[in-house]
């Protein structure tokens, strides 16, 4: 019954602090969540004790007729005893649990034993009145809409309505970013797969360029200088490449951006071709004249 009443008590200060906490700052408002789920988990609380008070009435009423049968009954007076005073424990236990004052006395007549077989040997008195199915009548009940607790829920829930909104905006935007990310990287690797291509062939065709000469002029000082400034140029080529491959990871990927500098990059490389295949077919006409 105290835990009972314990708890009634920190409802209405709940409560209380909910009416007070609703018209405040976002903070207090916040809070005053929270204080909403403690009272809906105190309503809960005192719902469950008073099922069990309930349930302790009803077995401690149930205890009372057993031992007022086996009183009235005839039998055996040693089994009689055992099942009184198990019985008896049991009821006291209750009845400390419940905080009922109410005490079992044997009769004097049953000491006497003159009339004691047939009769009740225990009456029953009350210290202090049992409330279970209704509240303490010093403890006022709080009605669940008398604060405005009802309008402040619902906008709780609008504003919950708006965050929720909000983070799905942000968590769209998240995906968008990580979609045109991925995108940007597919283009990075077609835009290096595309340089590869293009750098690749000229790469081979002057390589075997370079065996041709090695194998044709072994022994012409004039051709291993050629050969040597050929290996510059490729040197210089490949550092044209890095360099390429620099500007291309430092370009601000933007549509008009990239494509100019993409057709840049494309007119540079041609350019760079068309020197070269010129000079080569310049070195091979000198090559075959000097023949």
């Amino acid at each position: 019954m105290k835990l009972f009443e314990h708890k009634q008590q920190e409802l209405q200060r709940i409560s209380a602090e909910i009416h007070r906490l609703s018209q405040g700052n976002p903070q207090q408002q916040r809070k005053c969540v929270r204080l909403k789920e403690d009272y809906e988990r105190l309503m809960q609380e005192l719902q469950k004790l008073q099922e069990n008070q309930n349930k302790d009435k009803i077995r401690l009423d149930e205890l009372r007729k057993q031992i007022e049968q086996i009183e009235a009954s005839e039998g055996n007076e040693e089994s009689k005893k055992r099942k009184r005073k198990k019985l008896k424990k049991e009821y006291e236990e209750l009845r400390k649990k419940l905080n009922i004052g109410e005490e079992f006395k044997e009769n004097a007549e049953r000491i006497n034993g003159s009339n004691g077989s047939n009769e009740n040997t225990f009456s029953f008195k009350s210290a202090e009145k049992i409330y279970l199915n209704e509240q303490h009548p010093e403890v006022k009940p709080v009605q669940k809409d008398q604060y405005g607790v009802y309008e402040q829920i619902r906008n709780i829930k609008t504003i919950e309505e708006r965050m929720l909104k909000r983070k799905k905006i942000e968590s769209e935007a998240e995906d968008t970013f990580t979609i045109r990310t991925a995108s940007l990287c597919e283009l990075e690797a077609d835009i290096d797969n595309v340089r590869k291509r293009m750098a690749s062939p000229v790469i081979q065709k002057f390589e075997e360029e370079l065996k041709l000469i090695r194998k044709k002029s072994s022994k012409d000082t004039k051709m291993l200088k050629r050969e040597a400034q050929l290996e510059r140029r490729i040197d210089k080529i490949d550092r044209t490449r890095e360099i390429c491959v620099t500007a291309i990871a430092g370009m601000n990927l933007t549509t008009k951006r990239m494509f100019f500098d993409l057709m840049g990059f494309v007119v540079n490389i041609l350019r760079t071709v068309l020197y070269i295949i010129a000079w080569i077919r310049d070195l091979l006409i000198y090559y075959t004249e000097n023949i």
